[in-house]
C-alpha cells in the first residue's frame, strides 16, 4: 500500500533571483481554507501577469488562503512602466508662475516637490519587459516549490505525531 503525501495547509516559501537589472523575491504564506483564495501583493505595473501567476500557483495548490508577495528592486527606470505627465506638470508650473507674478512674488520652483505629487506619475500600460516577466515566472515557480516542500515537511510531522498518539 502506497502512502499519499500529506501536506499541511499552513506553509511558507520564498525565492530570490538576482539579475543584472533587477532583484526579485517572492514570498508565499498560507493558512487553511476550504477554497483556494489568493491575495496578490505586487507592483501595479505587473498586474497584467497575475492571471499567468495564478495558473502557476494552481499547479501547486488547490485550496488554502495564500498571500503572495513580490518584492522587486529594479535597476533600470524604463522597466517600471511609469512616466511623468509633462502636460499636467507644465500647466501647474505655469499657473504657479502666473500667480506669483500677479502677487509680485519671486517664484523659484522646487522640482523635487513635484516628485511627491502622485497624480503627476502615470502608468504607461505597456506589457512588462519579457525578460523580467520570464524571471518573475521562474522565481514564482521556485517559491511555490519551496512552499510545497515546507507544507510537505509539516504534513509529515503532523502525520508522525498523530501516528505516535494513536
Amino acid at each position: 500500500m502506497t502512502q499519499k503525501t500529506l501536506r499541511s495547509m499552513t506553509g511558507y516559501g520564498h525565492a530570490t533571483l538576482n539579475e543584472p537589472d533587477w532583484t526579485l523575491t517572492w514570498e508565499l504564506r498560507s493558512v487553511n481554507s476550504k477554497h483556494l483564495d489568493v491575495k496578490w501583493r505586487a507592483p501595479l505595473f505587473l498586474r497584467s501577469l497575475e492571471s499567468t501567476w495564478e495558473k502557476t500557483l494552481r499547479r501547486h495548490a488547490h485550496r488554502g488562503r495564500v498571500e503572495v508577495t513580490l518584492h522587486l528592486k529594479l535597476g533600470k527606470a524604463e522597466l517600471m512602466g511609469v512616466s511623468l505627465n509633462r502636460a499636467q506638470a507644465g500647466a501647474m508650473l505655469e499657473q504657479l508662475t502666473s500667480f506669483a507674478q500677479s502677487q509680485d512674488l519671486r517664484f523659484s520652483p522646487d522640482l523635487s516637490r513635484l516628485l511627491n505629487i502622485s497624480h503627476l506619475w502615470e502608468d504607461d500600460f505597456r506589457e512588462p519587459d519579457p525578460a523580467l516577466a520570464a524571471s518573475l515566472a521562474k522565481g514564482l515557480e521556485v517559491a511555490a516549490s519551496n512552499w510545497n516542500e515546507a507544507r510537505t515537511t509539516e504534513g509529515q510531522t503532523l502525520l508522525d505525531d498523530f501516528s505516535a498518539r494513536l
